[in-house]
C-alpha cells in the first residue's frame, strides 16, 4: 500500500489503522508519501504500522529502493 500522509477525507495514518484490520493486510507493506517534516508524525505512522516513509519531492530510484527495503524477500 503506498498513500499520501495529508489527503482530503482520511488522513494516511487513519487509512493505514483501517487497512490493519483488513483480514490478510495486518503485515501488508504500506509507504507514506509526504511533504510533511514533522518528526512526531513520521513516529506516529510508525507506530501505527506504516513499514516506510518518503518525503516529496522524490525520484524515481528513491520509491523502488524504498519497496525493496519493505518488501519481505521471496
Amino acid at each position: 500500500l503506498m498513500t499520501d500522509l495529508n489527503m482530503p477525507v482520511m488522513d494516511g495514518i487513519d487509512l493505514v489503522k483501517e487497512f490493519r484490520k483488513i483480514d490478510g493486510y495486518r503485515f501488508t507493506p504500506t509507504i507514506m508519501l509526504t511533504t510533511e517534516v514533522d518528526p512526531l508524525k513520521k513516529i506516529e505512522s510508525y507506530q501505527f504500522g506504516v513499514s516506510g516513509w518518503l518525503n516529496k519531492p522524490f525520484q524515481p530510484e528513491q520509491v523502488l529502493r524504498i519497496i525493496k527495503v519493505v518488501t519481505p524477500p521471496n
